[in-house]
C-alpha cells in the first residue's frame, strides 16, 4: 500500500483545501449513541479504524457532543476537514473509519484531585461498539483504536472490561480478537496535568499489560505521538499537559514528537505531516500483516477480481443454511471465492479447517487426518485406516463447537461423505461447510437447488483488468507505457480477453506468458500478442473436444507451447507426477532437475506456484532450527493446469513419446500399461503411491504382476524412466515390481520408497545401474535395520532422506567414501544409529546435515568440521552425543548450529571458528564444561566468541560456565541471551554493555550469581531482565534507570535482593512491569 502522501498525489488532493472534498463532506452518520461512522467502503473492509477523543477544551455539553468530530479538525486552514474522513479515507479506500462519542469531563471525579472513573463509559462503550448495525470487530479484519489524551485510557478499559466482564460474549469477544494496534495521541498513561496518577490508573495499567503479554502475546502494536509544545488555557497554567515519561509509560518504543501542544497534537496539517504518517505507517504495517496471513492460509491470487457480489451472496446462504456449494467448471474461480470467504470469516468461528483440491489425494485418510488436526487439534491413530472412535470426534466438535470447513473440490460423493458432511446437518452450534465441486449432481443429497451458487465468467471489463494486470506485471503499472502504445495493446487485450471467455486461469496464464516478452521492443512484442491471439482462436473453433475440460486445455497449452523442450519435460512432470510427492520442496525438485531456472521458468509462467507448506515430518522436529524460509517453500499445480498436462501426457504417448503414468488402480490403463511391452520404452515417470494388497483380494495391480510371473513372460526394462514413487505401497508391490519390472535404468533422477516396509534385501537396485540418481526418500520405514554397502555406487546422489527409520542401526561406509555429490543427509529420528561412518569426512559437497533425535549417536567423526560448504548441522535431542568434532578456521558458510539437549556433550573447542554462526542453541548442554579451558582452570565460554559478529541468538542454559569472558561485548548483532539455570555464573562482564541489539537477557535461577555489571544500563534496547530465582543477587545497579525500553523484570525468589524503592517507583512510572513474587510469574 502506498504511503499517505503518494496517495494524495495521484488523487490529486495533496495540499490542504482540496482534501476536504474527501469521501464525505458531512459530520459523519449516527450508528448509535456512542458511534458515528464518518466512512464506509464498498464491499468488505480490510481494516476498521476507531478513533476516540479526550479531554476538550471547553466544559460544555456542546463541545462533548461534537468532540468525535472536532477533535480531528485539520490545522490547514479549514474549518470542518475532519482528516480521518477526508484524508485517511483516501489513503485506505477499503478502510471503516468510526469515531467514539461520550462525554469525557465525565469520566474525572475532580479536576483537582485528577480522580478518574471510566467503567461506565468503558462498559457502555464495549456493548455499544458490537451492536447490529454497528459491527466493530465483526467483519474477521483487524481493527486499530486511535486515541486522543484521555481516550487511550478509554481504550484500554475498553479492552479491559471486555475480558473481565463479557467473557462469553461472543460478539465482544470477536472484536477483542480483532484488535490489532493503538496509536495513542498524548495519553497520559503514568498520569498528566489533568489525569494524576493514582491507583485506579495504576491498575487500570497494570491489568491491560497482563492482557497484552497473555492474551495477545505482546502482538498487538503500539505507536505514540507526544505534544512538544506547552499549552496555554484560562482554566489551568501554561504546561506541558502530558510529560515524556508519561507517553512512554508502558515502555512504547514508537514514539515521535510534533511541534503542538496538547490539543493540536492530533491536528495534522497536511498529509507530509509526521504524525500523520505515523499512524497510516502502523495502519500499513497492520494490513499488510493480516493480508499476508490471510495469503498463508489459503493461497489468494496477487489480484482478486469480480467476486464482491458473490461473496455478499455466499455469506446471505451462510446466515441460513449449514452447507452451501459453489459449482462451476475448472478455473471459474470457485477455489478464489471459497479462500476469500474463509479468510474474511474465519474469525468468527473457534475452529476453520480448509480441505484444498480434495479429489487429487490419493487417499481420502489423509484428508480425514488434516480434518482430525485442525478441528480437534488431536492426531490421528497409527492405523492408516480410518476408525469410528476419530470420525466420532470430528462429528462431535463439527456438533458442538462452532466451525467453519471449506472442501475444495469435493469429486466425489464418496468422499463427501467420508468428510462427515452429514454432522454438520443435525448440529445446532452454528458451524458452517461449504464444499465445491464442477459436478454438482454430487451435491444432491445433501442441499436443496437454492444452496448452490452458480460461480460464472467474468464479464469483458472485469476480464480486462485482471488480464492487464497480469500481463504488464513488469511495468509496475500499466500507465508507464507511452499513451500511443498503450491504446495498441489495450486494443489487442480487447480480442485476448473475448477469446480467453472470461475465465480467469486463462487470463492469468496467457497474461504471465505475455508479461514474459516485455523486454521486447513495440514491434516484436506486438507480433508476439498477435500470434497469441491467433492459437486461441484456433483453440477455440476447434470442434473435436469431448468436453469443456478439453476446450479449456487447448486455450492453457499457449504458456506451455512457449516453453523449449527441456522445460516442458519438466511442467509435464511435475503435472503427473512430482505433484503428489510427500513434502517435496522446491529445492529438492531443483536437485531432481539439476536446473534452478526450470522450476522459475515455470513459476513465472503461472503454471505453478510457490506456497507456504506445512512440513508435519520435518517442522515438528527441527523447530528450533532457523531453516532460510525459502527452503520450506513448497509447490503447487493448479487441479485444470495439473489436469491439461496429464492430457498432454496422454496425447502424446500416442505417438510414442515420453510418457508419465500415475497408477491409482484403474484397471484398463494397468492393464495396457503392463500388457503392452513398448510402453516400458516410452515411459519417462511412474506413480504407485498407496497401492496395496487388502486383507480380503488382491488388488487390480498384483493379480496382473503375479499373473505374468506365473506365465514367465517377458521382463520388461525401463531404460527411460526418471521418476518412480512407490511410497506407502505394500511389500508385495515393491518386490514384484523389482522382480517383473527389472529396472535397468540409466536416467532415473527420484525414487521414493516412503513409508514402505522395505530390508535391505529389497534394495538390489540401489547400485551402480542408477548413476543418474540424485534424490532417493526412504522416509519412515520400520522394517529398515541396515542399507546395502552398493548404495555409495549411486555417484550422482544429492539428497538422501532417512528420516523416523527408528530402526535403522548403522550407515555403510560406503556414503562417505563415494557420494562426493552429497548434499542433503537426514537422519532425523533415527534413534538406534550410535556413530556416523569416519568415511563421512568426505562429503565435500554437504550443505545440510540434520541428526535431531539421533538420542544413541554419541560421537561425530572427526573430520565433519572440515566440511567448508555447511550451512546448518542440526544435532537437537542428540542426547548421548559427548563429543564434538572440531571445526575448521574456514567454516565460511555454517549459520545454523543446534545443540539443544545435547546432555552428554563434554567439550566443543572449536566454536570461535564459526564466524558466520546466526543461531546456536546450548541450553540443557549439562555436562558441557570444556568450550575453552584457561590457564586459571575456571570454565568459561570461550575468547573466541569474538568471532561470532553476526551470532543474533545464544542460548546457553543449564551449563556449568562460571563467567562470561569480556568478548561477549564483540556479539554487536546478538538479541536475545538466555543463561538460564547457570548455577555456577557468578558474575557478568561489564562489557556486556556494548551488545547494543540486545532485547532479552535471562538469568533465571543463576543461583550464585552475585552481582551485574553498572555497564547493564548501556543496553538501551533491552526489553526483558530475568532475574527469578537468582538467590545470591543483593542489588540491581543504579545504572538500570537507563533501561528506557525495559517492560518487564522479573525477580521474584531472588531472597537477599532489595530494590531500592526510587528505582523501583522510576522503573514502573516509564511502565516496567515488575514481578518479584512467584504466583504473578
Amino acid at each position: 500500500m502506498a504511503s499517505g502522501e503518494n496517495i494524495m498525489k495521484q488523487s490529486g488532493t495533496e495540499g490542504s483545501h482540496n482534501a476536504s472534498a474527501g469521501p464525505s463532506a458531512s459530520h459523519g452518520k449516527k450508528l448509535c449513541d456512542g458511534v458515528y461512522s464518518l466512512y464506509e467502503p464498498e464491499g468488505q473492509p480490510e481494516v476498521e479504524i476507531v478513533f476516540i477523543h479526550g479531554l476538550q477544551l471547553g466544559h460544555s455539553e456542546d463541545a462533548y457532543e461534537h468532540a468525535y468530530w472536532t477533535t480531528w479538525l485539520a490545522r490547514d486552514g479549514s474549518q470542518d476537514n475532519c482528516w480521518p474522513q477526508t484524508w485517511l479515507a483516501a489513503v485506505y479506500p477499503k478502510a471503516r473509519v468510526l469515531s467514539i462519542s461520550y462525554n469525557a469531563s465525565r469520566a474525572l471525579r475532580s479536576y483537582s484531585s485528577g480522580a478518574m472513573d471510566l467503567h461506565p463509559f468503558g462498559e457502555s462503550l464495549v456493548q455499544e461498539m458490537v451492536f447490529s448495525g454497528v459491527d466493530i470487530g465483526q467483519h474477521g479484519c483487524p481493527v486499530v483504536f486511535v486515541c486522543h489524551c484521555l481516550g487511550g485510557l478509554i481504550a484500554k478499559e475498553i479492552v479491559v472490561l471486555g475480558h473481565e466482564r463479557f467473557k462469553g460474549d461472543k460478539r465482544i469477544e470477536k472484536l477483542l480478537k480483532n484488535i490489532k494496534a493503538f496509536v495513542f495521541y498524548a495519553t497520559p498513561h503514568g498520569g498528566s496535568e489533568l489525569v494524576k496518577m493514582n491507583p485506579d490508573l495504576a491498575r487500570l495499567n497494570s491489568t491491560f499489560e497482563a492482557i497484552q503479554r497473555k492474551v495477545y502475546n505482546n502482538k498487538c502494536k503500539f505507536r505514540v505521538v507526544a505534544e512538544s509544545h506547552e499549552t496555554s488555557s484560562n482554566w489551568f497554567s501554561s504546561s506541558m499537559i502530558v510529560e515524556e515519561h508519561s507517553v512512554r509509560y508502558a515502555g512504547f518504543d514508537r514514539v515521535i514528537h510534533v511541534a503542538a501542544d496538547h490539543f493540536n497534537v492530533c491536528k495534522p496539517e497536511t498529509v507530509r505531516s509526521t504524525s500523520f504518517l505515523h499512524l497510516t505507517g502502523c495502519i500499513e504495517e497492520v494490513v499488510a500483516e493480516y493480508q499476508s496471513n490471510q495469503d498463508k492460509i489459503s493461497g489468494l491470487p496477487s489480484l482478486v477480481i469480480g467476486i464482491d457480489s458473490k461473496l455478499v451472496e455466499l455469506r446471505e446462504k451462510l446466515k441460513e443454511r449449514p452447507i452451501v456449494g459453489l459449482v462451476g467448471m475448472g478455473g471459474v474461480g470457485k477455489t478464489t471465492l471459497s479462500k476469500a470467504l474463509f479468510n474474511t470469516e474465519r474469525g468468527n468461528y473457534d475452529m476453520c479447517c480448509y480441505l484444498e483440491d480434495v479429489k487429487s489425494h490419493s487417499n481420502i485418510v489423509d484428508v480425514q487426518k488434516q480434518l482430525l488436526r485442525e478441528l480437534c487439534d488431536e492426531e490421528w491413530k497409527n492405523s492408516e485406516e480410518p476408525k469410528d472412535y476419530d470420525l466420532r470426534i470430528v462429528r462431535q466438535c463439527i456438533q458442538t463447537k462452532k466451525v467453519l470447513v471449506v472442501i475444495d473440490d469435493v469429486g466425489t460423493e464418496k468422499n463427501l461423505k467420508a468428510l462427515q458432511v452429514e454432522a454438520f446437518q443435525h448440529g445446532c452450534s452454528g458451524s458452517r461447510l461449504i464444499v465445491t465441486c464442477r459436478n454438482k449432481a454430487i451435491l444432491s443429497d445433501y442441499m436443496l437447488e437454492g444452496d448452490k451458487i452458480e460461480v460464472e465468467m467474468l464479464d469483458n471489463d472485469q476480464s480486462k483488468e485482471l488480464f492487464l494486470h497480469y500481463a504488464f506485471h513488469a511495468f509496475n503499472d500499466v500507465y508507464e507505457i507511452e499513451r500511443e502504445e498503450r491504446g495498441i495493446f489495450e486494443r489487442e487485450a480487447v480480442k485476448i480477453v473475448r477469446a480467453c471467455g472470461g475465465l480467469p486461469l486463462s487470463l492469468e496464464v496467457i497474461g504471465q506468458h505475455l508479461r514474459k516478452r516485455n523486454h521486447l521492443h513495440l514491434g516484436e512484442r506486438l507480433d508476439v500478442w498477435k500470434e497469441a491471439l491467433r492459437r486461441l482462436k484456433e483453440a477455440i473453433s476447434f470442434e473435436g473436444y469431448s468436453n469443456h475440460d478439453e476446450k479449456l486445455w487447448s486455450t492453457l497449452k499457449i504458456s506451455y507451447d512457449d516453453l523449449d523442450d527441456l522445460e516442458k519435460g519438466f511442467f509435464l512432470e511435475f503435472a503427473c507426477i512430482l505433484c503428489d510427492g510427500e513434502d517435496l520442496n522446491r529445492y529438492t525438485i531443483d536437485r531432481i532437475w539439476e536446473n534452478r531456472g526450470g522450476v522459475q521458468t515455470l513459476i513465472d509462467s503461472s503454471l505453478i506456484k510457490v506456497v507456504k507448506k506445512e512440513s508435519y515430518l520435518y517442522d515438528r522436529i527441527d523447530c528450533a532450527v532457523e531453516r532460510d524460509q525459502s527452503d520450506m517453500n513448497g509447490l503447487m499445480i493448479h487441479d485444470q493446469l495439473r489436469d491439461m498436462g496429464r492430457w498432454i501426457a496422454r496425447d502424446l504417448a500416442k505417438n510414442n513419446v515420453p510418457k508419465y503414468m500415475k497408477l491409482m488402480g484403474e484397471e484398463n490403463d494397468v492393464l495396457k500399461f503392463f500388457e503392452d511391452h513398448k510402453d516400458s520404452i516410452t515411459l519417462e515417470g511412474l506413480c504407485m503411491m498407496n497401492i496395496k494388497r487388502s486383507k480380503h483380494q488382491m488388488s487390480y495391480v498384483l493379480r496382473i504382476l503375479m499373473s505374468k510371473i506365473s506365465l514367465k513372460k517377458h521382463t520388461n526394462y525401463y531404460p527411460n524412466l526418471r521418476l518412480f514413487d512407490l511410497s506407502r505401497s505394500n511389500i508385495n508391490v515393491v518386490t514384484l515390481v523389482e522382480q517383473v519390472c527389472q529396472i535397468h535404468t540409466q536416467n532415473l533422477r527420484w525414487l521414493s520408497l516412503n513409508f514402505t516396509p522395505i530390508r535391505k534385501k529389497h534394495l538390489k537396485i540401489l547400485n551402480a545401474s542408477l548413476e543418474t540418481l540424485c534424490v532417493l526418500h526412504m522416509r519412515k520405514c520400520d522394517q529398515l535395520v541396515e542399507l546395502p554397502s552398493s548404495i555409495g555406487d549411486l555417484s550422482s546422489l544429492k539428497e538422501l532422506d532417512l528420516r523416523f527409520c527408528r530402526y535403522l542401526r548403522s550407515l555403510p561406509k560406503t556414503i562417505g567414501l563415494k557420494l562426493g555429490n552429497l548434499q542433503v543427509l537426514i537422519l532425523n529420528g533415527c534413534g538406534r544409529i550410535k556413530e556416523l561412518p569416519e568415511a563421512m569426512a568426505n562429503l565435500v559437497q554437504l550443505l545440510e546435515l540434520h541428526l535431531s533425535y539421533c538420542i544413541r549417536l554419541k560421537r561425530l567423526p572427526s573430520g565433519l568440521g572440515n566440511l567448508k560448504l555447511l550451512k546448518v548441522l542440526n544435532l537437537n535431542n542428540c542426547q548421548s552425543l559427548h563429543t564434538m568434532c572440531e571445526f575448521d578456521t574456514k567454516m565460511h558458510h555454517l549459520h545454523t548450529l543446534n545443540l539443544n539437549s545435547c546432555g552428554e556433550l563434554r567439550s566443543f573447542k572449536s566454536l570461535g571458528n564459526l564466524y558466520r554462526l546466526r543461531f546456536l542453541d546450548l541450553q540443557f548442554c549439562l555436562k558441557l564444561k570444556e568450550l575453552h579451558v584457561e590457564e586459571s582452570g575456571r570454565n568459561r565460554l570461550p575468547d573466541a566468541l569474538r568471532n561470532l559478529v553476526g551470532l543474533q541468538t545464544l542460548h546457553v542454559n543449564w551449563s556449568k560456565c562460571e563467567r562470561l569472558p569480556e568478548c561477549i561485548g564483540d556479539l554487536v548483532s546478538l538479541r536475545d541471551l538466555s543463561l538460564e539455570w547457570c548455577e555456577e555464573l557468578v558474575e557478568l562482564p561489564s562489557s556486556l554493555g556494548r551488545l547494543s541489539e540486545l532485547r532479552t537477557l535471562n538469568l533465571g535461577f543463576c543461583r550464585n550469581l552475585e552481582r551485574l555489571p553498572e555497564s547493564l544500563g548501556l543496553l538501551t534496547q533491552l526489553r526483558t531482565l530475568d532475574l527469578l530465582g537468582c538467590e545470591k543477587l543483593e542489588g540491581l545497579p543504579d545504572s538500570v534507570l537507563g533501561l528506557t525500553q525495559l517492560t518487564l523484570l522479573e525477580i521474584g525468589i531472588c531472597t537477599k535482593l532489595t530494590l531500592k524503592e526510587e528505582v523501583r517507583h522510576a522503573l514502573t512510572e516509564r511502565g516496567c512491569k515488575i514481578l518479584d513474587r512467584w504466583y504473578q510469574i
